[in-house]
């Protein structure tokens, strides 16, 4: 009996303990016989590879995050970068024009 409670101790740690419960019940037997362990060993592997999958994929979403933030970075520098380089075009065409307005004044 406290073999049962330290096994489903530990399955409930897992998330397994229901299982093991209607494994136990289906079979109407207070052990777990082999191909019920095997069965929750194979459910214990599929959780731990599902783990091991999310966090993969919380350290991708990370990355991808990284990476979004300085792309959009980079594209406000771009922005900046394009409306200082239009305001200078207009300044110079200004520029050109009072020129050129001044040329043919001292040409009067």
């Amino acid at each position: 009996m406290a073999r049962k409670r330290k096994l489903m101790a530990q399955l409930e740690l897992c998330g397994l303990d229901k299982e093991a419960n209607r494994l136990m019940t289906e079979k109407s037997s207070s052990a777990l016989v082999a191909d019920q362990c095997q069965k929750l060993c194979d459910q214990l592997l599929r959780q731990v590879e599902l783990q091991q999958e999310l966090s993969r994929l919380m350290d991708e979403e990370e990355t991808l995050h990284s990476e979004i933030s300085k792309r959009l970075a980079d594209a406000q520098d771009l922005e900046g970068k394009l409306m200082a380089k239009e305001l200078l075009m207009r300044l110079r065409t200004e520029a050109q024009a009072v020129n050129a307005g001044r040329t043919i004044a001292l040409r009067d």
